[in-house]
């Protein structure tokens, strides 16, 4: 037997998705509405496209040398911890600590 959804869910779950279809549409509507409005109000206005994207030029290097200053940060940070850890086990005074820790593979 097939399993069959009583008709008022079927009606109820269309007229959801209809719903949905038109809040979105009316979402792309004002959207489209409000850049028109402001294309109308720049053109009034002689602002450059090219001091704009230069504008978002700089700031997208600004952001994105910041990022690569976190990570050459964290790099310098995780590099100088795992140079004391190395330098902990190949010390030589630390011989009897070092054959039994699980780091050394000479045994």
């Amino acid at each position: 037997m097939i399993y069959q959804i009583p008709q008022f869910w079927n009606i109820a779950f269309n007229g959801f998705q209809i719903i949905l279809f038109l809040l979105i549409f009316c979402y792309f509507l004002k959207n489209r509405m409000i850049h028109k409005k402001l294309e109308d109000s720049l053109s009034g206005k002689n602002v450059s496209p090219n001091f704009e994207a230069a504008f978002v030029n700089i700031t997208l290097q600004q952001i994105i040398y910041r990022a690569f200053t976190n990570i050459l940060d964290t790099i310098t940070t995780e590099r100088i911890g795992l140079e004391k850890i190395l330098e902990y086990h190949a010390d030589p005074s630390l011989d009897g600590e070092m054959n039994s820790s699980p780091l050394n593979t000479q045994q």
